[in-house]
């Protein structure tokens, strides 16, 4: 995935270790040496230029900015 690979490095990591290896954010801060709060900010990061890469269809765009929407209402 083009929009994937367009990732800064720090970004796509948390973002590959979420949603592809199903860790939790816990799990991940762990895994990165990192606070989770930076693993939030960079998954919230990382979705918001996801949604906003223009290799991404529009549904897919709506998806992640939902997505992104749900993750703030659980802080």
């Amino acid at each position: 995935m083009t929009a994937l690979r367009d990732l800064p490095a720090h970004l796509r990591i948390v973002v590959v270790l979420r949603y592809y290896a199903d860790l939790s954010e816990h799990d991940i801060a762990i895994v990165i040496g990192r606070q989770p709060g930076t693993v939030k900010s960079r998954l919230n990061e990382a979705r918001r230029r996801l949604a906003l890469h223009p290799a991404l269809s529009p549904k897919r765009r709506v998806r992640l900015m939902i997505a992104r929407r749900d993750s703030h209402d659980h802080i």
